[in-house]
């Protein structure tokens, strides 16, 4: 009898773990919807220690990944968390990390552009959230500004300016302006205004012309894409940010851009579409079911589109990075 219970046992464990197995693997981005690309997703990574992700993450000049979040940790005694900020670059083929910086965190930041050497990175706050890249003086004679800086590769902050809210206003979102580099990376463009790259001098004259394959779109249900009006087909009670992510493919040919949903319950929570720039046509469409940042990189080839999963204000939070395919799928 004893022997029969143990057997009963052992078989009941091992339902349990293939149906554990089972549901890991067919959700959406697992082993099994992967391999058989059922939502579109092709591949996964977990990247530790980084969440809270505004539109940081970038492809670097070898082809690498680069992802900028924080990482929240318990401080013995305190409600409030210890924060660093982690700058990762990733072999996403190989499956590794390249290189890991990390820094004490001046708050929330929301994009970052990568200068064309890849020594520097440029990084702005979001008006809405905490952020400490100028001193409380200079926050204050800036007239609630958009602060920004240029980091150094270990994340020490090489120089840092701001632009004033009266000569650029922050959206609903918190965002004033797309940060670029211009194509020699001798400048940064911040909106209206434009700095030296190596000094943060401001350039007075005309604004040098910025080179970026990322921006926002002020769009909520459509787009200007070729000359006409392209729809986004949301679904009904589908309330989306009022700023829609985009970003060129390397050849410049085509357009990712990602919805994500801001209120209403239900599904999809977030919509990936990649376009035909000169005709306009809608290439792929993948509705996805779990809330994503605005995080959105091209694969160098051209061949894939990366997204990262919204993570909170977690201690020993992760965050997934999501590959998804560009071509039509049968």
């Amino acid at each position: 009898m004893k022997r029969r219970w143990i057997v009963l046992l052992t078989g009941a464990v091992a339902l349990v773990g293939l149906a554990t197995l089972a549901h890991s693997g067919t959700r959406e981005c697992g082993f099994i919807d992967t391999a058989l690309s059922l939502s579109g997703c092709t591949g996964s990574r977990i990247i530790a220690g980084v969440s809270t992700l505004g539109s940081t993450l970038a492809r670097d000049g070898d082809g690498y990944l680069v992802v900028l979040g924080s990482e929240y940790s318990e401080r013995p005694g305190s409600r409030d968390y210890r924060v660093t900020s982690n700058i990762v670059r990733i072999d996403w083929l190989e499956g590794r990390e390249v290189e890991r910086v990390s820094f004490p965190s001046f708050g929330r930041l929301d994009q970052m552009q990568l200068s064309p050497d890849g020594d520097t990175i440029a990084v702005t706050c979001n008006t809405i959230y905490v952020c400490d890249l100028l001193s409380s003086t200079e926050r204050s004679d800036a007239r609630y500004p958009t602060q920004f800086a240029l980091l150094n590769r270990d994340g020490s902050i090489a120089w840092h300016a701001s632009v004033p809210s009266d000569d650029a206003r922050p959206n609903s979102e918190g965002r004033a302006f797309d940060l670029a580099f211009t194509q020699d990376g001798q400048a940064i463009v911040a909106g209206p205004m434009a700095f030296a790259s190596d000094d943060g001098a401001r350039i007075s004259g005309t604004r040098p012309v910025p080179l970026s394959a990322n921006a926002t779109i002020d769009a909520t249900d459509h787009i200007q894409l070729a000359g006409a009006d392209q729809m986004l087909d949301l679904p009904e009670h589908y309330v989306p940010f009022n700023r829609l992510q985009s970003t060129l493919s390397p050849d410049g040919a085509r357009l990712a851009t990602l919805s994500r949903r801001f209120a209403g319950e239900g599904l999809p929570r977030a919509i990936l579409q990649i376009w035909n720039v000169e005709t306009g046509a809608l290439l792929v469409r993948h509705e996805i079911d779990t809330d994503l940042s605005p995080a959105l990189a091209w694969q160098s080839d051209g061949e894939a589109v990366f997204v990262a999963t919204s993570v909170g204000v977690v201690p020993g939070a992760a965050t997934q990075l999501r590959r998804y395919g560009v071509e039509a799928r049968p």
